[in-house]
């Protein structure tokens, strides 16, 4: 069996996020990045257009060296080297979250395929095994989650304020 790994919903705000690379992968995790308020930064030669045109990223047009991820609290190794992205992970210090996306042992965290309605968020994760069977789970919860539970939240939110109050 696997070394267990725990789930966890992070608070980013203010927070500095690297991603190593500038490509389709990287231009996912700016999307899922994007509404956090972590700073984001890119270091990447090259980017992809799409990103270019991003207000919410700093892009620094250079290869990765070591300097780049030292203020970072999450780092993403995301390009099309491994040996690049091995480099990108043996940078990090030991108080650093890391993401090599071609090897996820070498990761200290991994993303999950994650449905999202409103303030309701689930999470699938296969620890790093299958990603795309963590996509296919997500495509059957989509299709079948129930529409009203964004209604409910917002009612179990005011029942605990409420409760809160009381107390």
């Amino acid at each position: 069996m696997s070394e267990k790994l725990y789930p966890v919903m992070v608070r980013l705000k203010g927070k500095k996020v690297v991603i190593v690379g500038g490509g389709k992968i990287a231009y996912r995790k700016v999307k899922g990045l994007i509404d956090t308020g972590a700073i984001i930064e890119i270091i990447s030669p090259q980017i992809l257009p799409t990103l270019k045109n991003m207000t919410e990223i700093h892009w620094i047009e250079k290869e990765f060296s070591p300097n780049d991820i030292k203020d970072a609290q999450i780092v993403f190794a995301a390009t099309n080297s491994k040996t690049v992205n091995q480099q990108v992970v043996l940078a990090c210090n030991e108080n650093q979250f890391v993401n090599d996306v071609s090897e996820s042992t070498h990761s200290t965290f991994m993303n999950m395929a994650v449905v999202e309605q409103g303030p309701v968020k689930i999470a699938i994760s296969t620890q790093g095994e299958s990603p795309q069977l963590a996509k296919e789970i997500k495509k059957e919860i989509e299709d079948t989650i129930n529409p009203s539970y964004i209604e409910k939240v917002n009612q179990y939110k005011q029942r605990r304020k409420k409760h809160e109050r009381d107390n």
